[in-house]
Formats: structure tokens, sequence, C-alpha cells
């Protein structure tokens, strides 16, 4: 026998017979665990029937070995992703009608693989037996994997039928749409990259990828793929779908100019979507790496350095009267100068502030250098521009509209109270493909009591007495 890569037909001592190869030199316990594999079946669909396909023996040659068992004529899957849309779209629609029958029947559990699906010739469909070829793929090379399996599973939905179906399924129509699937391995041979895209890139949609095709083919593709916040279609919603787009097509008429507009706008949303990727995948494999640098900032800068500055150096509020300290705490959350905030306080006081100002503090500094530019706002900034709406990666944060008024009577000679009235704004996380962030606010009240220690005043207590959510 021939070097064999894929299943195929091949010919054993004068007779025909479909082949299942394995990989070079495959090691003992490898090969005792596939054998124990050998009972399990493979399902025949044809005429809304299901008959099992089995495993007739082992062979051998060289180096090289495989399973194999009674022929049945056909295509596989990988080679109908090479045919034109109109032409596979007919396959399509075959292996939807024999899943079908297999889910009826309770046996639709278990991820596709484009070399172990065989059109028949004479009619029907052929899985070649699922737990035999996910024990082989184990211990085939990663590259095998990616180019038959991987790219049509999602690493989340091992265990999810029809989920994982409804992927492949969509994985499936975006390759015949747009020539080439939603989510790249990349080069070399690893798995990781690929499953990562999965989890977090947003692929274009075929309606931006490729101009004409209409939009609702578009969006039910895209909820196949986990894109959005509508659930999976099931397989019976694919079978009424792929019945009516074969019928009124899946492109839409439009002009070359409403095609080129559209092909801009496609190319526009490619490029944002990988650079939120990118940025996404920077936080991930950064995220805990910054995470230690924002702990070493919070306990050796918001400790061991306030502890110095205590003793080597007098605080920065040095001077200040008591509403003056008030003032410059929460007015730093504005510059982020979180130093600051930190000599306006003593003990636990405005540590969540202090801490939340910090992080960002960090992070947009970090982020800045990485990327070239801050996407940092203040409150202050943007209440004075105007309150305009933002970019989407925006990172808006501060306190606006400030009013300290002192309560009476006064408490002491040593201690002060106030209350302070405020607006706090933030942004909060958005879809890259957002046009604006989404801006929230807070309008708070609170009770702050300054106490002097030697010679200077101290924030020692924030007491929140209201807050209520505000709209940009």
């Amino acid at each position: 026998m021939t070097t064999i890569d894929r299943p195929a037909l091949r010919i054993r001592q004068g007779e025909r017979v479909l082949v299942i190869p394995l990989d070079e030199n495959i090691k003992q316990r490898a090969m005792t665990t596939l054998n124990s594999l050998r009972s399990e079946p493979g399902y025949l669909v044809r005429n809304d029937r299901c008959l099992p396909w089995r495993i007739e023996g082992f062979d051998q040659e060289g180096r090289r070995s495989w399973f194999y068992g009674p022929a049945e004529e056909g295509i596989f899957l990988e080679e109908v992703l090479t045919y034109n849309l109109e032409a596979a779209f007919t396959y399509l629609q075959r292996l939807l009608a024999a899943l079908l029958v297999l889910k009826q029947e309770g046996l639709a559990s278990f991820g596709l693989q484009t070399d172990g699906v065989l059109f028949l010739r004479s009619g029907g469909v052929l899985f070649l037996p699922p737990r035999l070829l996910s024990g082989i793929r184990e211990i085939r090379t990663i590259a095998y994997r990616l180019a038959v399996y991987e790219h049509l599973n999602h690493p989340d939905l091992k265990n999810s039928f029809p989920e994982q179906l409804s992927f492949s399924l969509a994985v499936l129509l975006y390759i015949l749409l747009c020539g080439r699937p939603p989510f790249m391995s990349g080069a070399g041979e690893d798995t990781g990259p690929l499953h990562a895209q999965m989890r977090s890139f947003r692929p274009p949609p075929p309606e931006l990828a490729v101009p004409g095709v209409k939009p609702d083919v578009s969006r039910f593709i895209m909820r196949g793929l986990m894109q959005g916040p509508e659930p999976q279609p099931d397989l019976a919603e694919y079978s009424r779908c792929l019945e009516r787009w074969s019928r009124e097509g899946l492109f839409a008429d439009m002009s070359e100019t409403e095609k080129e507009l559209i092909r801009r706008r496609g190319e526009q949303t490619a490029a944002k979507r990988e650079t939120a990727y990118r940025r996404r995948l920077f936080w991930q494999k950064n995220g805990r790496r910054i995470a230690v640098i924002v702990l070493a900032v919070l306990v050796g800068g918001g400790v061991a350095v306030s502890w110095l500055k205590n003793f080597l150096e007098p605080p920065a509020t040095r001077g200040l009267e008591p509403a003056e300290v008030v003032s410059a705490f929460y007015s730093s959350t504005n510059t982020l100068d979180h130093s600051l905030m930190d000599d306006c306080t003593a003990g636990r006081s405005g540590r969540d502030m202090i801490r939340e100002v910090t992080q960002l503090y960090v992070i947009t500094r970090v982020s800045g250098a990485y990327e070239g530019e801050t996407r940092y706002q203040s409150a202050e900034s943007w209440d004075q521009a105007g309150r305009p709406p933002l970019p989407p990666d925006a990172v808006l944060f501060g306190v606006i509209g400030l009013k300290i008024t002192p309560l009476q009577p006064p408490a002491g000679d040593t201690t002060k109270i106030y209350l302070v009235r405020y607006e706090q704004w933030r942004s909060a996380p958005v879809e890259e493909e957002a046009a604006t962030a989404v801006i929230r606010g807070l309008k708070v009240e609170e009770r702050v009591t300054v106490v002097k220690k030697r010679q200077d005043w101290y924030i020692t207590r924030i007491e929140r007495l209201a807050a209520e959510a505000l709209d940009p």
C-alpha cells in the first residue's frame, strides 16, 4: 500500500476496503487503546435510516498501519469545501439531513471531522466511527488535527451537543461564503492561537467580508459562531434556513457602488476587530504580570513608600486647610494622582477609591506604552468638553461637581466633619464594534471626617449616605 494521510479506498488482498490511517511507529500503549475502540461503530445514514458501519480489521506495512472496513465510494467533506458555493451547498444540506437523523436516534454527540464525513455516490452520508477517530486524532500530529478537526470545533463545547454541531455548521457556511475559515490557526503546530481566536476574536460578518451576502444570512451564521447575545440556532432551524436559502438565494441584488462601500466598511471593521483582538490578547497574556505590578504598586507604593514619606518627608498636603485636603482627595481622581490621595488619608479611609485609581494609573501607563497612546480621559475634561460620546475603547474616570459643606456645629479644633456631594463617572467595557463607550454615573453624598494629627490634617473616615444612578 502507498503512503496514506487521510482515509481512502485501497485494494487489500484483491478487494476494495476503506482504510483509516495511523501515524508511523505508533506506540504499543496507544495501539492498545485504539484496539479497544475497534468495535465502536460508524454511522451510515441513508433514506432517513441509520445503519452501523464497523471496522473489519487492522493491517500494517513497514512503519505504517491502518484500520479498514467495508468499502464505500464517495467524496469526503474535506474535498467538498474546495467546491464552488452552489455545488457545496447541496452537500451541506445532505450533511444536515443526516445529522437530524442521528439526533433523532440520540447519536449526534460527536465533533465533525472533514476526513470523517463521506458523502456516498450511491446516496447517503457515512460518518466514520467517531470514538475511534477521536482516539486516532489524539496520537496524530497537531498539524493534522488543525487541518481536519480543530477549526470546526469550539474548545469550550467538547461535551455540548448539538451546540458543537451548530458551531461546526456555521464554520462550514462561513468557509463556503467567504473562502476562508472565520478563525485561523496561524503558523506553527499549536492549537492555542486557534482556540484563543474562537474564544475572543470576532470575525467580520459574511455580509461585510463578501458584499452582497444577505444580512439575515450573515446574522444567522454569526449566531452559530456564538457571536452575539442571541442563542445558537438548533439543527431544525438550520434545516429551515438552508431550505429557504436554496429557494431564495444567499445574495441580494446590489450595485457595484454599494458593494464597494460595503467592501471598504468590511476592511475597516476587520482592521478594527484585529486591533481589538490583539489588545485583548495582550492583556490575556500579560494580565497576570500587570496584576503583579499593580499589587507591587499597591503594597510597595501604598504601604512602604507611604510609610517612608510619612517619616522621612512631610505629606504633600502640608499647610492645607481641612476642606482643602478633602478637595485634593476627590479632585485627584481626575489626574489619577494616587500618591496625593494617599497623603490625604490615614488608616483605611478611602482605600477602595485609592486602589481603583492606582490600578487605572498603572494600567493606562502600561497600555499607553504598548499602544503608543493613552485611552484615558478624566471626567473633568469630558464634562468641560460638553460630555461628548467617547470611542468604545475609551477609559473614563473621575469626579465632577464637587461640593464640600461644613457640618454644624463644628466637631472641635482637631476634628472637622463635611458633607461632600459629587458626581462620579466611569466608562464600562463594551464590544469592540460598538459605536461609542458606555458611560455610567453616580450622584454621591458622603460624610467625611478630617482629623488633625500633629500639624497635618487627614481624612480618617468616609461614610456614604446616598448614591443615585445618572444618565450621561
